[in-house]
């Protein structure tokens, strides 16, 4: 190949490239152009839109895989209430605020009460159960006082303090 001809190729793969390139810094430019189209029209669209309003029912129930209510967060005499149920469907657990004030319940397997603690505006208590009988209640009173009763499986008091 004589000089002259390589010279005429490497002209022609520069033309190329030059033509290439250009090519490829058109698509670039074409993509930034459609991109901040993208950004500026969807933040024009999100200011412009309302923002999302409150869900509002009078229950709701989260359901497992198999359609049983796992937990129920609902209104019972318009008190709110948000109880847990096991794979069985018993309700191991409430939280509830009523016109008494704030509670939180614990049940055994068979759904009879366990624990219970709740407060009103003149006492705190700690409630210990078995099978739904409390079998032990500790509590302060409003002077701050505190205060123990220990239950037999009847439910009467075989001791208390003060």
């Amino acid at each position: 190949m004589t000089p002259e001809q390589r010279l005429e190729q490497l002209e022609r793969q520069v033309r190329r490239a030059n033509r290439t390139g250009i090519a490829a810094l058109a698509v670039v430019m074409a993509g930034l152009i459609l991109l901040a189209g993208m950004l500026a029209t969807s933040r024009a669209r999100a200011a412009t839109e309302p923002e999302p309003e409150a869900v509002t029912a009078s229950e709701f129930r989260l359901v497992d895989v198999e359609g049983k209510t796992r937990a129920l967060l609902c209104l019972e005499d318009n008190n709110p209430r948000l109880r847990f149920y096991d794979e069985q469907g018993t309700v191991r657990a409430t939280f509830k605020l009523d016109t008494y004030g704030p509670g939180l319940v614990f049940a055994q397997e068979n759904g009879k009460l366990a624990m219970g603690l709740g407060s009103t505006d003149n006492i705190v208590s700690l409630g210990l159960g078995h099978d739904g009988n409390l079998r032990a209640v500790f509590s302060v009173d409003e002077a701050g006082k505190p205060g123990i009763i220990f239950r037999d499986s009847t439910g009467r008091t075989f001791w208390s303090a003060p």
